[in-house]
């Protein structure tokens, strides 16, 4: 019986995942958890939906020793892995510590994409984060978002409900180019409905002494702004892996179906991982390859299986539920939408391949999922 241990780098949902699945596959070894921050444990999606909620983000973390214990895995906090040595199956911490490994999972999330920097203008990848943007975001009336994906409209639908003035900049509509441009519309006027207001084009923001402000492919935005969050996409930490020998893509950690990279014994989840070309930036994604990672190690042979992953905006003014077709090649969308309801559906070959569903025609969502399975 294999008891060397397993190390997982990285202390996000991804991390903790694999060592929740290890724990339910009743699994012997000894698992540590490095991690740069202090090893707390949260949803990072609620992040999202603190104001509205009246829930600040130091309220949603798990202690250390509490995710700890609740997961079976030994947490090492404020260590940041620097160097890896696969040949030796170590990792080095940037203090010199070593941590030898029998298998490796790499779970080190991505970072934001950060176009823009200067005073009032933050990104929320974390709670740390958040925590600091919040003392700012309490006394603001006018926020710019940069990006109109799910995580730019979350924040903008929540802080609209707060009685925020929010202005959503973006090269495309909502949700472009995953979903159609009949869905993306839906979200729109619901949003905009809700006191959101859109602008296409592409951002410049700017000091003016004190003022932060905003030029749209060089108009000036009539407003001044208190605060503006950079909501323009992930890129993956992924800068020491590849240093060290492992294969790296456009999106991430190339891995297999079995979600090992090219170097055995070593896997990726998360945001950091990339599959079959493709980024897997969502929590069923994770919690899926978190699953088979716990199987493999546990000695139980397992292969990526995703299927109709579920994926939910979270926007009380425009919720949609969707399955998105892996590949969009030769199928087409058909949407019908009211004012209460939409549903749009992608086939391809006369098969569902994909859906979106939003208000109330959410309800039939498990029809549309059975459809998919058949």
């Amino acid at each position: 019986m294999d008891r060397s241990p397993i190390v997982i780098v990285g202390g996000g949902m991804a991390g903790f995942a694999v060592a929740r699945e290890l724990k339910q596959r009743g699994n012997t070894r000894d698992v540590l958890m490095l991690t740069a921050d202090e090893g707390s444990f949260y949803a990072k999606p609620l992040l999202s939906h603190v104001i509205s909620r009246a829930t600040p983000a130091a309220a949603l973390l798990m202690s250390p020793e509490k995710a700890a214990s609740a997961n079976h895995v030994r947490v090492v906090p404020h260590t940041e892995v620097v160097r890896a040595d696969f040949e030796g199956k170590t990792v080095y911490a940037a203090d010199g510590r070593a941590f030898t490994y029998g298998d490796l999972v790499v779970a080190t999330g991505a970072k934001p994409l950060n176009f823009w920097h200067g005073d009032r203008i933050f990104s929320v990848n974390s709670a740390s984060d958040m925590s600091r943007l919040e003392p700012i975001l309490e006394g603001a009336k006018t926020i710019l978002i940069a990006g109109a994906g799910f995580v730019g409209l979350e924040f903008a639908n929540d802080w609209a409900r707060a009685g925020k003035h929010v202005t959503v900049v973006s090269l495309d509509g909502p949700l472009r180019p995953l979903v159609p441009q009949s869905v993306s519309a839906w979200v729109e006027d619901n949003l905009t409905g809700a006191g959101v207001h859109f602008v296409r084009g592409r951002l410049t923001p700017m000091h003016e002494g004190a003022d932060l402000c905003a030029e749209v492919d060089g108009t000036r935005l009539p407003a001044r702004f208190d605060l503006m969050l950079s909501a323009v996409g992930l890129g993956p930490d992924v800068a020491l892996w590849n240093q060290a020998g492992l294969v790296t893509g456009r999106h991430g950690l190339v891995v297999n179906a079995r979600f090992e990279t090219n170097i055995a014994h070593v896997y990726a989840v998360g945001d950091v991982m990339e599959f079959q070309g493709q980024a897997w930036r969502f929590v069923t994604a994770l919690n899926h390859a978190a699953r088979v990672i716990a199987s493999n190690l546990g000695g139980q042979e397992s292969r990526e299986n995703f299927g109709a992953l579920p994926i939910s905006l979270k926007c009380p003014d425009s919720p949609l539920a969707m399955v998105l077709p892996r590949v969009q090649g030769s199928g087409s969308w058909e949407a019908k939408a009211g004012d209460a309801d939409l549903e749009a559906t992608y086939r391809q070959d006369g098969k569902l391949r994909g859906f979106v569903l939003g208000g109330t025609a959410a309800n039939r969502r498990r029809q549309f999922e059975d459809e998919l399975a058949a």
